[in-house]
């Protein structure tokens, strides 16, 4: 049996944890204040909406929940507290916002019904009787049938032209509970057609970044790959990711459920991967549009109980007395559909590790995390960007952007609202500038 068959790019490889005694750069806070000064001065075309998304019943928050301005490509997601911020062009001051979330119902708010802040968006939980839905013949027996009829129609199911992408992209890295680098940008991607053979190309538009060296014990860890490796995640895509030739021989597949996703039944469908001699074993849950066969979303992890197979493939380099283990590995991408093709709309990776010092009792735990949330699209103009323009996969994303600057930085540009937990980080760095 082959053992080579999956991909492991997807696992946030390439990853380099590297000696560094450096401490953080100064050098930022005269271009901080300044560019402080200029947003002041900046006339805005645009509405700002803030808010939390949570569950009606329970009021907890709903984490990445996909938001949009109805009638258009702008969107965003919610944070991993509920919490969002969209920009919406003041002409459409009359249009609606909606929010969805897998299993719930959609809500469309107009615009002008929004308060300046403290909005609550509540959505409510729906069930789906199965004698109202039309049942495939496969459907419950062969879920792994349905998961191939779907591969084979990804070159109708989504975009069969290039697309120009807008997208906002973070990357985190956390020690133990405390965030030690934050780095985050706009960017434009170049997208070609899901049926051809071709690579995403990736533009940096502006970005800022905070990192705390100290914290970081002289362990500069970095990620690299960035936003092209995150961009691996998009299974429809990068199929042989999950899905290589004769996939079937390796995957348990079993119906679990029917759900709703943007007012849409899906089928639910829970794959585990079966044991082979070496390589990534994977486990997690598809999203099956019942009347396209198009995947709404895909959720999958490593199998922790074989994590430390690709450990060493993930990291590029390291200490020579420094022992390094994989804690879990986490992995999720959904679709919008829009006029009949599906699209590309939010991607997470999330990767945990253990470090240890061969001759220390205590060890490290480090989370590197990224996402990218497609904020607009379009298809005219999308041509391929100058090759002097775009960022490399070779490249440290967090080497690309400078030190972090106020809020408004972003301008009209959506982004993803960050969490509590950044913010503060994000905080206690921007004092830091200011007392230099």
């Amino acid at each position: 049996m082959k053992t080579n068959i999956f991909k492991t790019g997807i696992t946030l490889c390439l990853i380099g944890i590297f000696i560094s005694c450096s401490l953080i750069s100064t050098a930022g806070t005269n271009s901080f204040l300044k560019q402080k000064k200029e947003i002041q001065n900046q006339d805005t075309s645009y509405i700002v909406i803030k808010g939390k998304v949570v569950d009606n019943k329970s009021n907890k928050p709903l984490v990445f929940a996909n938001i949009y301005l109805l009638g258009t490509n702008i969107a965003t997601v919610s944070n991993s507290d509920g919490d969002f911020i969209i920009k919406i062009p003041r002409e459409k001051k009359n249009s609606k916002i909606v929010f969805s979330f897998i299993g719930y119902k959609d809500k469309a708010i107009l615009i002008n019904s929004f308060r300046d802040k403290k909005n609550k968006v509540r959505l409510e939980s729906t069930s789906i009787q199965l004698s109202k839905i039309q049942i495939r013949p496969e459907y419950p027996l062969y879920p792994g049938k349905l998961i191939k009829k779907a591969l084979s129609k990804i070159s109708t199911n989504y975009s069969e032209t290039p697309n120009l992408l807008t997208g906002f992209y973070r990357e985190t890295v956390k020690k133990n509970r405390h965030y030690v680098a934050v780095s985050e940008g706009v960017l434009k991607i170049y997208e070609p057609p899901y049926n051809r053979l071709s690579n995403d190309l990736i533009k940096l538009i502006k970005g800022r970044k905070s990192r705390d060296v100290k914290r970081m014990d002289t362990i500069n860890f970095k990620v690299q790959g960035g936003p092209y490796s995150t961009l691996l995640i998009d299974v429809v895509k990068n199929t042989d990711v999950l899905f290589p030739p004769n996939f079937l021989d390796y995957f348990d597949f079993k119906f679990v459920n029917i759900t709703e996703i943007n007012e849409r039944i899906n089928y639910v469908i829970a794959f585990d991967q079966i044991l082979i001699d070496t390589g990534p074993v994977y486990t997690g849950k598809i999203y099956l549009d019942v009347e396209t066969l198009a995947f709404s979303a895909i959720e999958f992890s490593l199998n922790p109980e074989y994590a430390d197979r690709v450990a060493s493939r993930m990291v590029k380099r390291k200490p020579l007395f420094m022992k390094i283990t994989l804690g879990s590995a986490n992995y999720y991408v959904n679709y919008k559909e829009n006029n009949g093709k599906w699209y590309l709309n939010y991607v997470r990776g999330e990767v945990v590790f253990k470090c240890k010092w061969k001759k220390k009792l205590f060890r490290s735990k480090y989370t590197t995390m990224s996402e990218l949330a497609v904020t607009d699209r379009t298809e005219q103009n999308a041509i391929k960007f100058n090759r002097k323009e775009i960022i490399s996969p070779r490249d440290v994303f967090v080497e690309k952007v400078s030190y972090f600057k106020p809020d408004k930085f972003w301008g009209y540009y959506n982004y993803i609202k960050p969490d509590e937990s950044i913010e503060t980080a994000v905080k206690k760095l921007n004092r830091k500038f200011k007392k230099n």
